[in-house]
């Protein structure tokens, strides 16, 4: 794995930037039961913006992966794509972002779950105000969308969310706790979304 890191703080940043790549192989001459290729990438930017009575700051995140197996292997459940959750678009439940198809239905295995991508893209936005001691208010919109084999990536198809939240920096955890409010921008049938969720950490 490559990382990079220029952030001024792992935890709370206002400036800086982090970009990672990874590779994982499985199978072949290192055995085992999956035989699989997953590059992924990911990049976030943080830049304080100009302000007389508040610092603010602009943050921006982007992560793309791709699985392949080969030698006539398949993919399981658990190594498939699946979007959701505090750390990629908010609002949507825990791994609930899973493929569809053109019409918007939800795609199943032959087990009767929800089918997952080998490729996904992520987008998230945020812009945070800096309010003094360990509060911190921003403004966030998330995208993302999990494509299956047989598909093409369509940006149409991004499942899309925005929101306020509000963090508090807890040195017992080293991390802030968030009060999260989403709101889905392009509803679908059966979709898992909740309009507000507390957690624990960052989204990236």
């Amino acid at each position: 794995m490559f990382l990079y890191e220029s952030r001024d703080s792992r935890t709370e940043p206002t400036r800086g930037m982090r970009f990672s790549a990874s590779f994982e192989y499985a199978g072949g001459f290192l055995g085992g039961d999956a035989y699989f290729y997953r590059p992924e990438v990911g990049f976030s930017w943080f830049k304080p913006m100009p302000g007389q009575q508040l610092r603010m700051v602009l943050a921006a995140n982007v992560e793309a992966g791709w699985i392949e197996p080969y030698q006539g292997h398949e993919l399981s459940f658990f190594e498939r794509y699946f979007l959701g959750g505090e750390t990629s678009v908010r609002g949507f439940r825990y791994r609930s972002i899973s493929v569809r198809d053109k019409q918007g239905n939800i795609l199943y295995d032959e087990y009767g779950f929800p089918f997952g991508g080998n490729r996904y893209l992520q987008l998230n936005l945020e812009y945070h105000f800096l309010l003094g001691g360990p509060f911190r208010l921003l403004l966030f919109a998330d995208g993302g969308t999990v494509i299956g084999e047989k598909q093409s990536l369509d940006l149409g198809n991004m499942r899309t969310s925005a929101g306020v939240e509000l963090r508090i920096f807890v040195p017992v955890f080293g991390a802030p706790l968030r009060f999260i409010y989403s709101v889905n921008l392009n509803e679908l049938p059966y979709d898992s979304f909740e309009t507000f969720r507390f957690s624990i950490g960052a989204t990236f």
